[in-house]
């Protein structure tokens, strides 16, 4: 285990070499996130208060085991667009379509492969990476849910590196002790959803559902950032296939006052980098630095009116 503190810009330059060429590394594999939803829309969909216009609305129940997977990475125009997989045993699965919604108050943590097992007296340490799904992904075994803050889940479960990896700290049991590489097991906990179904299939023991979370719920219209019909198989992308020299990423945004309820959907695009020079001693220190964003999304009121806004 390594103890450190933050370091400051100056600090990194000491050691920066820029006379070597580098490719950008996202610090964070957007594929792997996994937001909440938007809590009022999740209960008003859930106890009937919000009903839908055209889409079928699947409530799962509490005692149905609901666990995710990273899914495919869509290219659509200049923005990368990322599914899930909901995975289900076949004994619970529910009859759903392209369109239909999905919803749960829960789910049970992400799917995930062991790529080394390290054990010691009394602990076992877990070394973990996201899987990434496909319809056509099937498991020999049941994985068991994780509760978190549960008695019967003590697990200490770290992410590290992109979001991609993981690290599960355990004490060693008959169960643990069975558990070797290429295995899969349920690492980190994962988020309540609400989720918009682009296909679903049955393979071995699960039911394998993909989805697009559901930003919001504007007039009994579940709204995902890109409409299904535009996902196609042919637009799919592996991971890091794709690197900008800008950072873009989507975040979503709903507020409420006594007049209206507005929901915002944000593309943020981020440059930033440091110009350097020496002293007359050849210590090196920052002369000038850069750091650009350009925001540009649209603002979504209730009463049905659309308005585009671009902020540079």
């Amino acid at each position: 285990m390594i103890i450190g503190t933050p370091s400051k810009v100056e600090d990194v330059i000491k050691y920066a070499d820029f006379t070597q060429k580098v490719s950008p590394v996202e610090l964070v594999d957007e594929s792997t996130l996994d937001e909440e939803p938007n809590s009022d829309d999740l209960q008003g969909l859930m106890d009937g208060n919000i009903k839908l216009n055209t889409s079928d609305l699947h409530v799962l129940p509490a005692d149905t085991s609901v666990f995710k997977c990273v899914g495919h990475i869509y290219k659509i125009d200049d923005d990368l667009i990322s599914s899930q997989f909901l995975v289900i045993n076949k004994e619970h699965a529910i009859n759903v379509t392209a369109g239909d919604v999905v919803v749960s108050a829960q789910s049970h943590g992400f799917i995930e492969k062991v790529v080394r097992v390290n054990e010691t007296l009394d602990m076992v340490f877990m070394e973990t990476e996201l899987e990434r799904c496909t319809e056509n992904s099937t498991w020999t075994h049941r994985f068991k849910p994780r509760v978190p803050d549960s008695p019967s889940d003590d697990d200490v479960v770290c992410t590290g590196g992109d979001n991609s990896y993981g690290l599960i700290i355990t004490e060693p049991d008959g169960e643990q002790q069975q558990i070797s590489v290429n295995d899969s097991i349920i690492g980190r906990s994962s988020n309540p959803f609400i989720a918009k179904v682009i296909e679903s299939h049955v393979t071995g023991d699960f039911l394998l559902i993909e989805v697009l979370p559901v930003l919001s719920v504007i007039n009994g219209t579940a709204v995902t950032v890109v409409s299904l019909e535009q996902l196609h198989k042919e637009h799919r992308r592996h991971k890091r296939d794709i690197y900008e020299k800008t950072k873009r990423f989507r975040k979503s945004h709903r507020a409420k006052n006594k007049f209206s309820t507005f929901t915002m959907y944000a593309d943020f695009i981020v440059s930033m980098g440091v110009f350097t020079d020496r002293d007359q001693n050849g210590v090196e220190f920052i002369t000038d630095a850069l750091f650009g964003l350009e925001m540009i999304g649209e603002v979504i009121y209730n009463v049905d009116v659309q308005i585009g806004i671009e902020d540079r």
